[in-house]
């Protein structure tokens, strides 16, 4: 398991979510995704996907890394789960009812289910 602070993800800011998504979006045709391609998915105005970058990192969302000659960043396991979240508590979700079904066990720590949602009002 990763442990992250849940009570950070309060602070992050809509453009620091911008270049997770991007950097995500990157990361579907690329390793290590340069900076630059991260900077024009996500659109920022004056140069500010450098800045949100580097808070990224310090806040270990994201790393930077160099394989074969070619920088850029990829998504850690915690940028992954913050993104998950965040398209948990977007506002057009609704409630969802689970029904949950045992589909595959790895180990007796991990247990995948199936989940069928069934969305309903409030």
């Amino acid at each position: 398991m990763v442990k992250f602070d849940v009570r950070q993800l309060r602070y992050l800011t809509r453009e620091e979510f911008r270049c997770l998504v991007s950097l995500e979006m990157g990361m579907k045709n690329h390793e290590v995704v340069p900076s630059e391609l991260i900077a024009s998915i996500a659109n920022l105005r004056h140069g500010g996907c450098y800045k949100v970058l580097r808070d990224l990192v310090q806040h270990k969302l994201i790393r930077y890394d160099h394989k074969n000659g070619i920088r850029g960043y990829h998504l850690t396991y915690a940028g992954y789960d913050y993104l998950a979240l965040r398209s948990l508590f977007k506002p057009e979700c609704y409630f969802i009812q689970l029904e949950t079904k045992l589909v595959w066990v790895r180990n007796l720590t991990s247990i995948l289910l199936l989940q069928k949602m069934v969305p309903s009002m409030f």
